[in-house]
């Protein structure tokens, strides 16, 4: 089982952005078809807390969040908990999944990270730190990114440039190398030659997530593996 616990950066300087991610965490749970455990909800301040055993739903999260960019993001791990799906909220919970993820986030609002995601499980280390270091590394392509290359990424994922927010990254989080786009069909949906598609693509590093995108899922579904034994 994944616990997501999530803090808004520089919280106090910035609006509330706990609404807007509760609602794209809804979003990615009917896109993929996998259902939390725990409904995502606020806990304290701009602080949220979503509960799932979905290896695929834990990344999916884990990318907007990166995408997003506002959010320190602690990822806790450890076997499934008795009684929890019985519960009605985060906040009624206990569990070792819960304390992992508390001190997940704890780290990851370390100022000396670029990127403040980090990974605690109780059994399967050697994985959590493998996965840690494959989503910095996510993160940090991300930072990069500008707004024209998500702009080029989103069309190749064949979302329209009038899907709402929570619903265009849930569509880009659940695209896979399988289902994007050629590089001259994105061309025709945003009206531009095939070689500007090409260049922007090769500078965003798309097709290289792409082709980690099933490490990633390898990983977190071996840690799901060996917190259950």
């Amino acid at each position: 089982m994944f616990v997501l616990t999530l803090d808004q950066n520089r919280s106090r300087s910035n609006v509330d952005r706990v609404p807007e991610y509760l609602d794209v965490l809804q979003h990615l749970s009917d896109v993929l078809r996998q259902p939390w455990v725990l409904t995502p909800e606020r806990t304290v301040g701009d602080e949220l807390q979503c509960v799932t055993d979905s290896p695929a739903l834990v990344l999916a999260a884990v990318r907007t969040g990166l995408r997003l960019g506002q959010w320190q993001i602690g990822i806790g791990a450890a076997r499934l908990e008795e009684g929890l799906s019985a519960l009605t909220s985060t906040r009624e919970a206990r569990g070792k999944s819960f304390i992992n993820a508390r001190n997940a986030v704890e780290k990851a609002r370390s100022n000396r990270l670029s990127v403040p995601v980090c990974v605690v499980a109780d059994k399967a280390e050697d994985a959590s730190i493998q996965l840690q270091s494959l989503l910095r590394i996510l993160g940090v392509i991300y930072q990069r990114r500008t707004v024209r290359g998500w702009e080029v990424i989103d069309a190749n994922c064949a979302i329209a440039r009038e899907t709402e927010v929570p619903r265009q990254l849930a569509l880009w989080a659940d695209a896979t190398s399988q289902t994007v786009l050629s590089q001259r069909e994105t061309a025709e949906r945003i009206g531009v030659s095939p070689q500007s598609i090409s260049q922007n693509i090769k500078r965003t590093a798309w097709n290289e997530e792409l082709e980690l995108l099933p490490l990633l899922a390898e990983l977190a579904e071996r840690i799901e593996t060996i917190e259950n034994r």
